[in-house]
C-alpha cells in the first residue's frame, strides 16, 4: 500500500475526479435526452430548494431552463420540476458529500505544499474570504427583489448567490484555484501558485463588487451615495491604522503575542477589527454619512454586546463600540495562540487558523459592503 502511495499521487487522483464530476455535469446539461432526468433528480432534491430559499418562495418551477414561482399549489405542469424550500435527506447528504470532498482535496493539496509555502497558501486565501463576504452581503440584498436571486442574475447563476451556496462555491473555488496555480508553476507556467491565486481572487472580488454596484444603482433593495462610499473608506483606513498600532504595541509590550505567529498575525488582527469597526459604523455612526438605513443585524455576540451596553452604559457613544473590544480580545487570542512554526508545518493548524481569520474577515466585508451598498 505504501509503495502503491509512492506511485500515485493522491494529490492527482483528486484533481481527476474532480474534473472528471464538472465533465460528468457539463455532459448531461448539454444533451437534450438526458438534462430532465437529471434534473428531475436534482431539482427537487439540491437545487429547487436552494432557489426557493433565495427567493423566499414556498414551491419554484423549472420548465425548459427557466425558473418561475408559482402562485397556487406547488404542482408542477407537464414536462416541469417543481420542489419546495427544504432541502430532502438525500439534498443534505449530496451537499455534505461535495463539502467533504473539497475539504479533502483542500487537505491533500497542503500536503503537497513544502513547509516553506503554507505561509503563502495563508496569503492566497484572503482575497476568497473576502469575496465570500461581499457575496453574502449582494445574497442578503437580492433576497429582498420579489424573486431574490432570480431578479438580478440567470439561472443557474443565481445559484451563486444564497447564502447556503456561497460558502460551499467559495470553498470549491478556492481548492480548485490553488490547485490549478500549484500545477501550473511546477510546470513553469506561472511564477508562483499564491500570486496565481491572490490574483484570480482579486479579480473575482473585483467582480463581486461591481455587482453589488449594479444591484445597489439599479435595484430598490440598495443605495450607494459618496457619503456611503466615503463611510467605507473610513472603515478601511481605520482598521488598517488599528490594526498596526496593535501589532506594533503588542510587539513592544507583549513580544510573545505576536512573535510567535509572525507577519500573520498581522492578517489576524486586520480580519477582526474590521469586523469590529465595521459593525460599531453600520449600527451607531450610519448616520453620520448619510446612510438612513442599513437592514443590519449584528451576529449572536454582537447582540448580546449591544444588549448589555444598552443596559448599562449611557448611550451617548451609541450601543455597539464594545464590540470592537471584543473583536480586539478574539484577534489577541487567536495570534498568541498559534505559533509560525507549527502552522507552516502541521496542515491541522494551519487550516484552523485559516477557518478562524474567514470567521472574521468574511463578516467584517459582508457588514462593510452591506452598510456601503445598502444592503
Amino acid at each position: 500500500m505504501q509503495q502503491l502511495r509512492h506511485r500515485i499521487d493522491p494529490f492527482a487522483v483528486w484533481i481527476a475526479a474532480a474534473l472528471l464530476g464538472v465533465l460528468a455535469l457539463s455532459a448531461t446539461a448539454v444533451y437534450q435526452t438526458t438534462r430532465p432526468a437529471v434534473l428531475g433528480f436534482l431539482w427537487p432534491n439540491v437545487l429547487g430548494p436552494i432557489v426557493a430559499r433565495g427567493s423566499n418562495s414556498e414551491c419554484v418551477v423549472l420548465t425548459d431552463g427557466r425558473v418561475t414561482v408559482p402562485s397556487g399549489e406547488c404542482v408542477a405542469p407537464a414536462g416541469a420540476v417543481a420542489a419546495g424550500p427544504d432541502l430532502t435527506v438525500l439534498g443534505a447528504g449530496m451537499l455534505a458529500l461535495v463539502l467533504g470532498f473539497f475539504v479533502v482535496g483542500a487537505l491533500l493539496l497542503l500536503e503537497t505544499l513544502d513547509a516553506r509555502e503554507t505561509r503563502e497558501f495563508f496569503y492566497a486565501v484572503v482575497p476568497f474570504m473576502a469575496l465570500t463576504g461581499v457575496l453574502l452581503a449582494i445574497g442578503q440584498g437580492a433576497s429582498r427583489l420579489p424573486n431574490g436571486p432570480l431578479d438580478l442574475l440567470p439561472f443557474p447563476f443565481n445559484l451563486g448567490l444564497v447564502t447556503s451556496v456561497v460558502y460551499l462555491s467559495a470553498v470549491t473555488l478556492t481548492v480548485l484555484v490553488i490547485a490549478l496555480g500549484v500545477f501550473l508553476e511546477r510546470h513553469d507556467r506561472v511564477p508562483s501558485f499564491h500570486q496565481f491565486a491572490a490574483s484570480v481572487g482579486a479579480a473575482g472580488l473585483a467582480v463581486a463588487l461591481l455587482l453589488g454596484v449594479v444591484l445597489a444603482l439599479t435595484t430598490e433593495v440598495g443605495r450607494l451615495t459618496v457619503g456611503s462610499m466615503a463611510g467605507m473608506a473610513v472603515v478601511l483606513v481605520l482598521t488598517t491604522v488599528l490594526a498596526v498600532v496593535v501589532w506594533a504595541g503588542l510587539a513592544r509590550a507583549m513580544p510573545d503575542v505576536v512573535t510567535g505567529i509572525g507577519a500573520m498575525g498581522l492578517v489576524v488582527f486586520w480580519a477582526f477589527l474590521l469586523n469590529g469597526v465595521a459593525t460599531v459604523v453600520a449600527l451607531d455612526w450610519a448616520g453620520v454619512f448619510g446612510i438612513e438605513s442599513v437592514g443590519f443585524t449584528p451576529n449572536f455576540v454582537g447582540q448580546i454586546v449591544v444588549a448589555l451596553t444598552a443596559a448599562l452604559l449611557p448611550s451617548g457613544l451609541g450601543t455597539a463600540w464594545p464590540y470592537l473590544l471584543v473583536q480586539l480580545g478574539i484577534g489577541i487570542v487567536v495570534a498568541s495562540s498559534f505559533e509560525e512554526s507549527e502552522v507552516t508545518t502541521t496542515t491541522p493548524a494551519l487550516l484552523l487558523l485559516t477557518a478562524v481569520v474567514a470567521f472574521g474577515l468574511v463578516t467584517g466585508v459582508q457588514v462593510l459592503v452591506a452598510m456601503t451598498f445598502g444592503l
